[in-house]
């Protein structure tokens, strides 16, 4: 019943005008956005404000329930905020078609669906208006450090998945590679990994987080996470915190404030052996 509500919900909305054409996507301004859910009073974002460029990566940590996940889905559009302005090279989104703001962005989410379909069509789904070779998918795989795929392994793009079905199943964190490479194969200006390392041992996901460099080059890049290795390659770190920006800057600018974030990086690097 909560689906077909859902679904009901979802056919009564009203059609918005939305008439300004999808701008070069050079930079983002969150202008003292806020934002409560549907039905709640609460605000679970408060007063958001910071500018990225492109080539920018920032990086934002924080406490589960602190607005992380909610923060990153207003920047693509998925949301819009309940006071405040997110502006794309100074247009305001909630002015801009969706299927122009949602074409321009690509992102993988802690829920990222484990399709049963073979191994190609599990990363070309995201993005079926183009063709894509196989040679230019395994280019994709190597240039993101995702070995289990190859050509010449028994695991190739032909490989059918789910065993529901007659095909085989991955560990937790093979399926995660794959939904990073479905995010990483679309042409996007906008690049949003939400929890992207969580079934990965530490020494996979240092690979990733410098494949994730090379994957943001030139472009917006925004990572949302709770392991702090990606933190000193980022050019901005916001910490959040009860909804709030509770610090922001460089990683050496909040090491040196010595607060929030200096307590959690030291915390994990003990727990790493002195090695984050």
């Amino acid at each position: 019943m909560l689906t077909v509500q859902n679904t009901i919900g979802y056919f009564d909305l009203k059609h918005e005008q939305r008439n300004n054409t999808m701008p070069t996507v050079s930079s983002i301004s969150i202008k003292n956005v806020s934002y409560s859910y549907p039905g709640s009073g609460a605000l679970v974002l408060q007063n958001i404000n910071f500018d990225m460029q492109a080539g920018e990566t920032l990086v934002i940590v924080g406490k589960n329930g602190s607005g992380k996940s909610t923060l990153v889905k207003l920047v693509l559009g998925l949301l819009n905020p309940v006071t405040g302005k997110i502006e794309i090279d100074g247009i305001p989104t909630d002015s801009i078609p969706y299927h122009e703001l949602h074409n321009t962005a690509t992102s993988m989410f802690q829920d990222y669906v484990q399709y049963a379909l073979n191994i190609k069509n599990n990363i070309v789904i995201s993005d079926t208006s183009r063709h894509h070779a196989d040679e230019t998918i395994y280019r994709l795989l190597h240039s993101l450090g995702i070995h289990f795929v190859n050509e010449n392994s028994i695991i190739n793009l032909k490989t059918d998945l789910g065993i529901e079905y007659g095909g085989i199943d991955l560990s937790g964190g093979q399926w995660q590679q794959l939904a990073i490479a479905r995010a990483a194969i679309r042409e996007a200006k906008i690049v949003i990994l939400d929890e992207p390392t969580s079934a990965l041992d530490p020494l996979r996901e240092t690979e990733l987080y410098d494949n994730f460099k090379e994957l943001c080059n030139g472009k917006i890049g925004i990572i949302v996470t709770h392991r702090m290795g990606m933190c000193k390659f980022a050019n901005k770190i916001m910490v959040m915190q009860n909804g709030n920006m509770h610090e922001y800057g460089t990683h050496k600018e909040l090491l040196a404030k010595q607060g929030v974030y200096a307590h959690m990086y030291s915390s994990q690097q003990q727990m790493y052996g002195g090695h984050i």
